[in-house]
């Protein structure tokens, strides 16, 4: 069976994994409740352990200990993935975008000879608190970096915050003269569909709002994503077919942490260096 640490709030996620994969256990470590999980859910990851020994553990959103409950899995030979990168711990992480339609899509607009020399990046994506938009702002860039195929030269980054919610702005300088705008907003529908990449020749764009079908209920309409564009399936599968892969480094994604930290206390932009 695979283990899912994820929140809540990843309702459409968590059941779209649950169809798709042997999913086993759900650890929600959140004062939330899970209703309607369709396997059995644990607060604490000694008790998901003790349960029975999964095949993976997948960890889906930063939460306070999930380092100490990653270990754990490590230290029992649990194979072990987290959408974004865990401070102190060598584990595979982040890559999602590598399974995602709209990035496939835009990739394939990019390799087009119409489309010229990529120019511009903007994407906005889900984040929340400083953890979660962190791992959001990783996940861009690397995605960012894919797009241009380009060294980065120079990351400038801007924040602010309201309670825990942060916003997070990167403005990203290639080696080939490119230019991105990367954003991670607290409130923003998941998986984002807002992309604009511009080329010498050509422009390629995706409006979410234009583009995902609205559910209308009595407290509002809401957006939402159908289930092929989510990339956590056939990402998780992936790792599974692929155990043997190395994790990778994240010194630097640590120095972007650092640097929205100090650009949401100083209120100020902060450099980043790649």
């Amino acid at each position: 069976m695979i283990a899912l640490a994820i929140h809540p709030a990843q309702r459409e996620l968590l059941l779209l994994l649950c169809a798709r994969l042997e999913v086993g256990a759900l650890l929600n470590p959140t004062r939330r409740p899970l209703p309607g999980a369709p396997v059995p859910v644990f607060a604490g990851m000694g008790e998901l352990l003790d349960h029975g020994a999964p095949r993976a553990c997948v960890f889906l959103w930063p939460y306070p200990g999930l380092k100490e409950d990653a270990l754990a899995c490590l230290e029992r030979g649990i194979p072990t993935l987290s959408a974004g990168p865990v401070p102190g711990i060598a584990l595979r992480w982040g890559g999602q975008h590598r399974f995602s339609p709209l990035f496939q899509a835009a990739l394939a607009q990019r390799h087009s000879p119409e489309f010229g020399e990529p120019v511009y990046l903007r994407r906005l994506v889900a984040g929340g608190d400083l953890q979660a938009s962190w791992w959001a702002a990783c996940q861009a860039l690397a995605e960012a970096r894919d797009l241009v195929d380009a060294p980065l030269a120079e990351i400038q980054v801007a924040a602010c915050k309201e309670g825990r919610k942060h916003h997070l702005a990167l403005s990203v300088s290639f080696a080939n003269g490119a230019f991105a705008h990367l954003l991670a907003a607290p409130v923003h529908c998941s998986p984002s569909l807002d992309l604009t990449l511009l080329g010498s020749g050509g422009l390629a764009f995706s409006d979410s709002a234009a583009n995902l079908p609205a559910l209308v209920r009595k407290e509002g309409a809401r957006l939402q994503p159908p289930a092929f564009l989510f990339p956590e399936p056939a990402w998780v599968q992936d790792f599974l077919d692929h155990l043997d892969q190395p994790a990778p480094d994240c010194s630097f994604q640590m120095q972007l942490l650092g640097a929205g930290r100090r650009a949401a206390r100083l209120r100020k932009l902060v450099r980043a260096l790649p």
